[in-house]
């Protein structure tokens, strides 16, 4: 069975965790300028899976138990020395990273084809609900606002389990995920017969 991990796995992960944690960093900032207001709660859902995104492309691309939860510990650890959160974004993080892994551990890593994807990645995302309703104190807002919270959360998990795949078909046409051939060594040419005195 061909192991899974490499430095050059490792290494395009984390590097996928930088970028997303550089991008966390302005919404950060937005959504605490925001946040007193029910709108800041329903574009925090609306685009939650940005946070939780490097680890769906790193999980798409590389197909490796823990890769995910690795992503995103890079994502957080770029990110928190910039906001206001600081060690809270880290704990946080890590939890969606361990829920993202969550559906793949269960099926003991076996990712299969994208199918797999499309059902665990919307569903981790869904397992996030309980998160938003104590955080966010969903009961105290209007009827409508739950309502439009319900389906911008189906559409936001639809939406981003998509780019996943999408990025990670770019990525892997660019040859970030593909797998480094070994240079084939010719055999050894015989060796002349031995010329008898």
């Amino acid at each position: 069975m061909r192991n899974p991990y490499s430095t050059r796995v490792f290494l395009s992960a984390a590097a996928i965790g930088a970028a997303g944690g550089v991008l966390a960093i302005a919404l950060n900032w937005v959504f605490i300028a925001i946040n007193t207001t029910p709108l800041a709660t329903l574009l925090i859902v609306a685009v939650f899976g940005v946070w939780v995104l490097p680890g769906m492309l790193s999980q798409v691309l590389f197909k490796a138990p823990g890769i995910g939860l690795f992503t995103l510990l890079v994502a957080a650890l770029v990110n928190a020395p910039f906001t206001p959160y600081g060690v809270a974004q880290i704990w946080s993080t890590v939890i969606f990273g361990v829920i993202l892994e969550l559906p793949f551990a269960v099926t003991l890593y076996r990712f299969g084809s994208r199918r797999m994807f499309w059902i665990a990645h919307p569903l981790s995302q869904l397992l996030v609900i309980p998160f938003y309703v104590v955080g966010f104190d969903l009961a105290a807002f209007a009827w409508w606002v739950l309502g439009v919270f319900a389906v911008l959360t189906l559409a936001s998990a639809a939406f981003f389990t998509w780019l996943a795949q999408f990025l990670a078909g770019r990525l892997q046409a660019a040859g970030v995920a593909r797998p480094r051939r070994t240079p084939s060594v010719p055999p050894p040419a015989p060796a002349p017969p031995a010329v008898e005195g």
